[in-house]
């Protein structure tokens, strides 16, 4: 009895990672002899909301991908200040960078809402890579995909303005998780206003305003963790074309 006990457990363990990693655009596309080895490799996590996953300077051991949730990257300036660099949704790898050296965790990781992942170590995700060209073209089209991602947010907060930047913030978690409504997109959007104002590089004051603008011209609303975007092409045309390049709208 004991011993069937045991083995419905692992077997259940494994059916759920199977279904966790078959999600995740990295291994998606992997041949199922090769899914079947990520899946031996991964250890499924559960994250309940604002719960840390690693802090900056942790020694950097295991790499992370998102199953379900959100997960906030972030560091603090030399005023210890809280800089957002990333909110990551479903289907993405973290950290982006150092995961084939022996060094640290660039910077703090958060769940935002409740959370699952699958977390494999820096030396079987090396192991993965060598032996599967596949994972290993999957690798580097996420690592160009970041790379495109921070310029546009460099170019983002260099050469508009707050308004634009939140717009296009906006714009960006419409075209990452939005869907389609009656009345708009709508999506969830858990960030306090102190986050958001952290991800855009401003005060809270100026996001507050923002938010209160495009509010007040009927371009979004906001009901708890819910954001309805109502007017579509107002927040595109805000977000200053800056949107990245090979998304369509949700739903299209």
């Amino acid at each position: 009895m004991c011993l069937r006990l045991i083995f419905g457990i692992v077997r259940a363990k494994a059916v759920i990672t199977m279904s966790i990693t078959q999600r995740i655009p990295l291994f998606a596309h992997l041949p199922e002899n090769q899914l079947q080895t990520v899946e031996n490799f991964c250890t499924p996590l559960s994250i309940p909301s604002r719960g840390m996953i690693f802090h900056q300077g942790d020694p950097l051991e295991r790499v992370f991908f998102l199953s379900r949730g959100l997960v906030k990257i972030y560091i603090y300036d030399v005023d210890g200040r809280e800089q957002i660099m990333a909110v990551l949704g479903a289907g993405e790898m973290f950290p982006h960078t150092g995961f084939f050296d022996e060094t640290t965790y660039p910077a703090h990781a958060q769940a935002i809402r409740d959370t699952d992942l699958v977390a494999l170590t820096r030396q079987k995700l090396e192991r993965l890579v060598l032996d599967s060209p596949d994972a290993a073209m999957a690798l580097i089209r996420v690592q160009g995909r970041k790379i495109r991602e921070l310029q546009a947010r460099l170019q983002n907060l260099t050469q508009h303005s707050v308004l634009e930047r939140v717009a296009w913030t906006l714009w960006q978690q419409v075209l990452e998780w939005g869907r389609v409504d009656p009345e708009g997109y709508v999506m969830s959007f858990p960030l306090t206003h102190y986050e958001l104002a952290k991800w855009v590089g401003t005060t809270r004051e100026s996001a507050n305003r923002a938010m209160s603008l495009l509010r007040k011209q009927g371009v979004i609303q906001v009901q708890g963790e819910q954001l309805r975007i109502l007017q579509p092409d107002v927040l595109e045309s805000l977000a200053g074309g800056l949107k990245e390049a090979g998304k369509g709208r949700p739903g299209k």
